[in-house]
């Protein structure tokens, strides 16, 4: 009986296929956002599911003589190769490829609907292909991927191509047919859509409350249990007096230490930075020097925006201002480079004052 759990599919392809499964392993280890490595398990299934597909079908098509159809596929799997080829050498995004690779199948599903009604038409009565189920198959991939203008046009590829086909062979299911089988088509995969989109927002919001939930324990004191207990007195006041007085000294104990202790560190680290900026002639500005703190303490982009009050990009451009004053090349880690000059500076002796 074949075996097909999860596990033992990852095992077959490590062993059969390492290069593959050793790039994939980094990407995925690369990615640190969890929709990037969505995107990038659906992209792999796509291309290998796809171009498995269509070599079969090549090689159908060269025996039975439909050069058409086997110069589309021959096309589509060219077009796959050089997608990967730019995928794997950093020219075009996971997003990008994955988009280019389902516009592909969706084309070639065009073309073979063409053939199938201006090419081989010996019957008088409209037949649904099986590449109609293929562009639906490829419209619901799509819209667990792929934002919602792509899935509108992922849609009306194959569906423009059977209008086109029926108002020159078929008129009676132009009128009569098409536009409810067009709607039961579309109507699938924009709604994924957009429960996958929903999905997602309650998934990041989930991540971003569970963050600042460990942050506020963190700058607290507190445990899982206590954070549990001031929720349920926040929510519910019915806790014994004792335990709620006991949790709320702790609270403001460990806010004011934690505070303090904070600012004198961010006062030291700032004067010592300032200390540098005279001693090496850097000229930073008040902002870049706390823009230099920030980074002694680990803070990410987004963190320093927030406690700094600026965008983003202002302080890309800040950092960037820092480095060019301190003359760093890109190889050389800023935050490495300040720790250095900080243990320097605490090192070396004090200046005696002239009299």
């Amino acid at each position: 009986m074949l075996n097909l759990k999860f596990h033992n599919i990852i095992n077959y392809c490590e062993k059969n296929f390492p290069d593959c499964y050793k790039y994939l392993s980094r990407r995925l280890g690369q990615s640190k956002d969890t929709e990037e490595k969505a995107l990038i398990c659906m992209a792999a299934s796509t291309f290998t599911c796809f171009s498995i597909g269509m070599v079969y079908d090549s090689v159908t098509y060269a025996f039975s003589a439909v050069y058409l159809l086997l110069t589309a596929n021959l096309i589509c799997l060219l077009t796959y190769a050089v997608v990967l080829l730019l995928h794997i050498h950093g020219k075009l995004a996971i997003y990008a490829a994955l988009a280019v690779l389902l516009l592909t199948v969706q084309a070639n599903v065009a073309v073979s609907i063409f053939y199938n009604y201006m090419v081989v038409t010996e019957y008088n009565r409209l037949m649904l292909p099986h590449d109609l189920f293929i562009g639906f198959i490829v419209c619901i991939l799509a819209s667990m991927s792929l934002r919602k203008n792509m899935i509108y046009t992922l849609c009306m590829i194959p569906l423009t191509a059977l209008a086109t086909v029926s108002a020159i062979h078929f008129p009676a299911f132009l009128v009569q047919v098409f536009p409810s089988f067009s709607l039961a088509f579309i109507a699938p995969p924009v709604l994924l859509t957009y429960i996958r989109m929903f999905l997602w927002d309650t998934f990041l919001k989930k991540e971003k409350l569970l963050s600042e939930k460990k942050s506020f324990c963190r700058l607290m004191g507190l445990n899982e249990k206590q954070w549990d207990l001031l929720i349920d007195i926040v929510q519910k006041p019915h806790a014994q007096r004792i335990q709620t007085e006991k949790l709320f000294g702790q609270m403001q104990e460990a806010i004011g230490d934690r505070l303090v202790v904070r600012a004198k560190r961010l006062l030291a680290s700032e004067e010592l930075i300032g200390q540098i900026s005279e001693k090496y002639k850097f000229s930073f500005t008040t902002k870049e020097v706390q823009l230099c703190c920030l980074i002694l303490e680990d803070k990410s982009i987004t963190e320093i925006s927030r406690m700094l009050y600026i965008n983003e990009s202002s302080v890309r451009a800040n950092r960037s201002r820092v480095r060019k004053k301190m003359k760093l090349d890109k190889k050389t880690n800023l935050k490495a480079y300040l720790l250095m000059l900080l243990a320097e500076e605490k090192n070396s002796p004090p200046k005696k004052n002239q009299e």
